[in-house]
């Protein structure tokens, strides 16, 4: 007597064995998007502010939109923004100590006392208020939103000042995470038979080296958007 194997005779063990290097592919998709939060988490929190990809200007939108005044020109910096801007500067990604009196960097104004912060800072608030025009203040809305409503949110839990700041540039954990998650949905999607490919997206979703996520800046949406419009344009056209 003799007994044929296949897939119709085992259907339960062949969808168990199916789905194991799938689950395994999730967690590991999983793991990726907790490595990626970690590294940007861990950078945005290492770096001052503010930097050198006009990260003044993106926050003053961000503050603009959070208090539902988007702008309709190119405007000068937002009071609410200026004390932010003006307080936390940071100037070393301008210069280099040698251009530095006694070629070293002068303490930042949260460190000073407040009398003495409030005499350096009057001349730069003076010139933020009269002389810088916000050049991003074209740029499309969407990051802005929901930069604003998660500014809000820090808001209602307590935070402010430096916390708060922080707290907006962290948003940008979220972002890389969903970017992850769905460079390995879509890789799922377009390569079921190929593991290296099912793997590797994600990975290199997760760890390419761009320091763009570690500031405030709507630049951080663009693969995410892409990314989605890709995925559904591969789903429309059957791929």
């Amino acid at each position: 007597m003799s007994f044929a194997l296949n897939r119709s005779s085992f259907p339960l063990l062949v969808n168990k064995a199916a789905s194991q290097p799938e689950t395994g592919e999730r967690i590991l998709v999983l793991l990726f998007c907790l490595l990626a939060a970690a590294h940007v988490l861990f950078f945005s929190a290492a770096f001052p502010f503010f930097s050198v990809v006009d990260e003044q200007a993106h926050f003053d939108l961000v503050l603009r939109y959070s208090q539902l005044d988007p702008p309709r020109m190119l405007p000068h910096t937002s009071e609410t923004a200026l004390p932010y801007i003006v307080f936390f500067s940071t100037s070393e990604y301008l210069f280099v100590p040698a251009d530095q009196p006694g070629g070293v960097f002068a303490p930042p104004p949260w460190k000073l006392p407040p009398e003495e912060a409030a005499r350096r800072l009057a001349p730069r608030e003076q010139f933020w208020r009269e002389t810088v025009l916000n050049h991003e203040a074209s740029q499309p809305p969407l990051y802005y939103v929901f930069a604003g409503g998660w500014w809000r949110i820090g808001q209602a839990v307590g935070l402010t000042d430096g916390p708060l700041l922080y707290w907006l540039r962290f948003l940008n954990v979220l972002f890389l995470a969903a970017l992850v998650w769905l460079a390995g949905a879509t890789a799922r999607k377009l390569f079921p038979e190929n593991r290296f490919m099912r793997i590797t997206v994600p990975a290199l979703a997760a760890f390419f080296p761009q320091s763009i996520f570690y500031a405030i800046n709507n630049d951080i949406l663009s693969p995410l958007t892409f990314g989605v419009a890709f995925s559904a344009a591969a789903e429309i056209l059957g791929v």
